[in-house]
């Protein structure tokens, strides 16, 4: 007796085969990927560490010259008519 493909059993087969192919293809190519995407991660966050300017940082009461009016905490409100 020959499988004719129309039997539950033989019909699963190649369903079987083409998934396991398909998987084992997805992690192949994850595995070649995944190093070269870290190492692009890696080279981007050292451009960024290295040309990126540092926060300024905040004045303090001796850099701020003596002869030198202190400024105010808000900005003035001009009166308006209404």
């Amino acid at each position: 007796m020959t499988c004719c493909l129309l039997c539950p059993t033989c019909a699963t087969v190649p369903a079987q085969q083409l998934s396991s192919a398909a998987s084992d293809a997805f992690i192949h190519s994850l595995n070649g990927t995944y190093p070269i995407l870290g190492a692009i991660a890696l080279a981007g966050a050292l451009m960024a560490a290295l040309l990126l300017p540092s926060r300024p940082k905040t004045p303090t009461v001796a850099d701020v010259p003596a002869g030198t009016p202190p400024e105010p905490a808000v900005e003035p409100v001009m009166a308006t008519r209404h």
